[in-house]
């Protein structure tokens, strides 16, 4: 492999309204295989018009086969640019940017050895084509687009002549000069152009400055000791920034990590030797140091692991913690503490592709991950990350190929090899708290209510996709303790119900009761009973004191299939209680003595077995559980008539949380919460028709002490799964009647 340098490294700007912006140092290589090597340039120059219209876009064929994949393989240990064809197909696009690209690959396509025109692409074979529109609307590079057939599989930034104002060159060492550099520059320019969105804080923590604890990071000694400082202390000081480390404890290592506790809290005051510290916490300290901020919070240096009012009231205070932070450094590609930030990638891999076909300069730079690749690694698993990754007004994220950027606002996210800022796929992670900065909210404070439930406004539909979507992703992460599953959520909680107002109920909102009862398990490790599992009802709650009818009480990821489309709701909210089990009464952590009593329209009693399984009722490969609430009413028929076939036609369908091996014969209590299209049926088959949705329960023990329910003798329930059944289903309307329960 030989090279040739082009020019030397150069300073870059990320100025979005200069002309030019530099990157450091490209190499031509030789590095190709034979189909590479006989790539025209053609295909890297499509041209466009004044107003941004195709002239002509030239797809390329590289190769074909059935096994197109494999030879992307074969030759990908001697190819350069096949090498990263690979790793952009590995990391995928997202439906909205594959959109696009086929709008663009419809308008004209041409063979650009023979420039004919060239409609027909073959399903099992590799194209290239180059996409110019970004870079000509100033939004981002230009793009080679990968296709299988017509379909967008990959997507590589690509660069034109000998400079680029989007794309520079991947460093090896990620603790380079110049990537810091960069660092420098995206902090600069943040606080400078985003201080409304990222430079203010939301009002509801306005009087929260720093936290309890922080290290100061300037050295003690001479090995570059840092200590233990009290927040109290620093609060004179003109500059008290502090970064926040977000980090994998790692279950193995976890004891490993070093600990502030009640017995060396006193001379971590005074030093925190460097040699006892992991590399992710030394690496935290060192980029704290290089972008020139004097503090750093990290849990478990800032917290007294070995006292638990401690360990509560900053508990209740993390969201804040984060919030208020200048800059969260995320080691995103670490297993453990010991993985460090700093990762040193394959030099290979990120290395850029720079060759002269037909005397045209082109290079292809390394793939851009897209949102869902980046919160992919070891870090996103980890349940406290997930209000880290959402509180924090700037994220310097450092995963195992690049380092990215990414702040609240909009316009605020960056990558390593694409320096500029560009607009962020991912709405989700800044919408609420922009929105609570810029509408500069809240007046009330913490559940500070008005009289009356009905004086409080209902949710926004953005509002309420926003919470059940953050609940699918935080509900799938892991926690070493199981009994955080409230608290590790709190932050995020406490900011929708600052922005809210709405009250907050272990995990649901005072509001939205009917709606965010009807969660679903998405883990399908409960969807594979086996006879040692216990039955739906004899299952505990991962906290004890947890509400069966809350999703936090559930140990797997669940998900909301009825959000948009359920109502009206046939319930209404008798009483409510929820008292919090911590020392400070922080509303959005710990409970106990979480009950809701509701009063429902359509309710009834249903018995069934294992008898009443219907197989195959959704999909023969799936493996979840289904049971008809009615197949009974065939008799000695039922082994004679298709139970899926009678099951979608009859409808009355119950679906359990837990899957159990052989269902005995029981009585639950079906409990109708309200209107929705089917969960299951095709658009053909229940076109006009209408369904009930609503809770299956069965009677259990006294949990809670609401008094006026307990003296009248009445049962209290608990959740078990789920329900559906048409609303003009003749078993339905001859059985239901009013009804109401205690749910525990």
């Amino acid at each position: 492999m030989s090279f040739q340098k082009i020019y030397p490294e150069e300073p870059f700007s990320i100025n979005p309204d200069a002309e030019d912006n530099d990157i450091p140092e490209l190499l031509i290589t030789t590095s190709l295989c034979q189909r590479c090597r006989q790539l025209p340039g053609l295909a890297f120059s499509g041209t466009f018009l004044a107003n941004f219209g195709p002239r002509f876009i030239p797809v390329v064929e590289v190769c074909r086969g059935k096994e197109v994949l494999e030879m992307l393989r074969e030759s990908g240990s001697r190819c350069q640019l096949c090498t990263l064809m690979l790793d952009a197909i590995h990391l995928g696009v997202t439906e909205e940017r594959a959109q696009n690209s086929f709008q663009l690959a419809n308008l004209v396509l041409f063979d650009g050895t023979r420039q004919k025109h060239n409609p027909k692409l073959v399903a099992d074979a590799i194209y290239l084509l180059a996409d110019f529109t970004n870079e000509f609307k100033r939004t981002g590079p230009a793009e080679l687009n990968i296709l299988r057939g017509r379909k967008l599989i990959g997507i590589l930034p690509l660069t034109i002549g000998a400079r680029s104002q989007w794309v520079r060159a991947v460093h090896v060492k990620s603790s380079s000069d110049p990537n810091f550099a960069m660092i420098r520059k995206w902090i600069d320019h943040c606080d400078k152009r985003h201080f409304a969105d990222c430079g203010r804080a939301p009002r509801y923590i306005e009087n929260f400055v720093v936290p309890t604890r922080l290290i100061d990071v300037a050295a003690v000694d001479e090995s570059g000791s840092p200590r233990l400082v009290l927040g109290t202390n620093i609060l004179k000081d003109a500059d008290h920034r502090y970064t926040a480390l977000s980090h994998r404890w790692g279950s193995e290592s976890a004891r490993l990590i070093p600990q502030t506790t009640k017995d060396n809290v006193d001379t971590r005051l005074s030093m925190i030797p460097w040699d006892s510290m992991p590399k992710t916490f030394q690496d935290a300290i060192v980029i704290t140091r290089r972008i020139g901020v004097p503090y750093l919070w990290i849990d478990s240096l800032c917290i007294l692991q070995d006292d638990e009012g401690d360990w509560e009231r900053e508990c209740a205070l993390m969201g804040k913690i984060y919030t208020r932070s200048y800059l969260t450094i995320a080691a995103s590609a670490s297993e453990d503490s010991r993985g460090g930030c700093f990762v040193q990638d394959d030099p290979k891999r990120v290395r850029n592709c720079t060759w002269m076909p037909d005397g045209i300069l082109v290079t292809v730079h390394p793939a851009i991950d897209s949102f869902d690749c980046r919160i992919s690694g070891p870090l996103s698993s980890r349940g406290w990350t997930f209000q880290e990754y959402h509180l924090s007004p700037r994220i310097l994220h450092f995963t195992k190929g690049r380092i990215l950027w990414e702040c609240r606002d909009f316009d605020g996210l960056a990558y390593e090899n694409a320096p500029r800022m560009y607009k962020s796929e991912n709405r989700l992670r800044p919408r609420l708290i922009r929105r609570m900065v810029r509408e500069d909210c809240s007046d009330f404070g913490l559940y500070h209510f008005p009289g009356h439930i009905e004086m409080m406004r209902p949710f926004h539909d953005w509002e309420r996709d926003w919470w059940y979507a953050a609940v699918r992703d935080y509900s799938g992460r892991q926690l070493t303790r199981k009994s955080d599953k409230l608290p590790a959520l709190s932050g995020v909680a406490g900011a929708m119900h600052a922005y809210t107002q709405q009250w907050y109920l272990a995990g649901i909102w005072l509001l939205d009761i009917p709606a965010g009862l009807l969660w679903s398990p998405t883990d399908e490790m409960y969807k594979q009973p086996n006879q040692e599992q216990p039955l739906p009802w004899q299952r505990e709650p991962l906290d004890p004191l947890l509400p069966y009818w809350s999703w936090a009480a559930f140990d797997g990821q669940v998900h909301y299939d009825f959000t948009r489309t359920f109502g009206p709701t046939y319930v209404r909210i008798q009483h409510v209680a929820v008292e919090p089990s911590n020392q400070d009464d922080d509303p959005f952590g710990r409970v106990r003595n979480a009950h809701i009593r509701i009063a429902s329209r359509f309710a009834m009693k249903v018995t069934i077995s294992e008898k009443d399984h219907v197989p195959g009722f959704v999909d023969k490969r799936r493996k979840e559980k289904y049971y008809s609430m009615y197949i009974q009413h065939l008799g000695s028929l039922r082994r004679f008539i298709n139970r899926a076939w009678w099951a979608k036609r009859v409808t009355g369908i119950i679906w359990f949380d837990v899957d159990p091996f052989d269902l005995p014969e029981t009585t639950f209590y079906c409990v109708a919460l309200g209107e929705t299209p089917s969960h299951f049926g095709s658009p053909d088959l229940y076109r006009d028709r209408i369904f009930d949705i609503g809770l299956v329960l069965i009677k259990t023990t006294n949990r809670c002490h609401d008094l006026s329910w307990l003296n009248l003798g009445r049962p209290q329930y608990r959740r078990v799964g789920l329900f559906e059944v048409a609303s003009d289903c003749i078993f339905w309307t001859q059985s239901f009647s009013p009804t109401e329960v205690l749910l525990v």
